[in-house]
């Protein structure tokens, strides 16, 4: 989920018969990076379990967990790769919008939904994943440019083809 503000979200992150978990994302070449993440809480059925953190990784007695944890948001992209598939759901809040295809994007495989301003985007079954959202502001300012340079191509342009017209 992401936070209202844009700038950071909250993750669940079911694991079975594991003994640890690492934060990280995959950088260009595939090779795994730290990611630094916040209120980290480890539990199941049971309750809350005890947890070293390591910093990029958390360890805990080997069983079935859920892990959630908080974590930044950078250039309004968020992306995951994981060593098996699971089920994503990704929750974005109002104003931010995954449609436009200049500005936004979701990985293959999504089933997108909105309703009442907030985006739902599912993925079944996936290894990775990766969205990039965007706010109105940066909508309107596509326009605004888009807008701009057709103007001002239709201001060089017509002049040219009335002079090249035969006649």
């Amino acid at each position: 989920m992401v936070l209202e503000n844009g700038t950071a979200y909250r993750a669940a992150v079911e694991i079975e018969d594991a003994d640890n978990y690492a934060f990280v994302e995959r950088g260009l070449l595939g090779e795994r990076i730290p990611v630094i993440v916040t209120n980290i809480r480890v539990f199941n059925e049971t309750g809350d379990a005890a947890f070293d953190d390591e910093g990029s990784s958390v360890t805990f007695p080997k069983g079935n967990y859920t892990v959630t944890f908080a974590g930044p948001v950078r250039d309004s992209t968020l992306q995951a790769a994981f060593d098996r598939p699971y089920d994503i759901e990704l929750i974005i809040p109002p104003p931010f919008h995954v449609e436009n295809p200049f500005l936004g994007m979701v990985s293959p495989g999504a089933e997108i939904n909105e309703e009442n301003g907030t985006v739902t985007v599912r993925w079944d079954q996936v290894r990775s994943f990766e969205s990039r959202f965007y706010d109105p502001g940066r909508e309107q300012a596509l326009v605004i440019f888009g807008t701009f340079w057709i103007a001002l191509c239709a201001l060089f342009l017509v002049p040219y083809l009335l002079m090249k017209r035969p006649g």
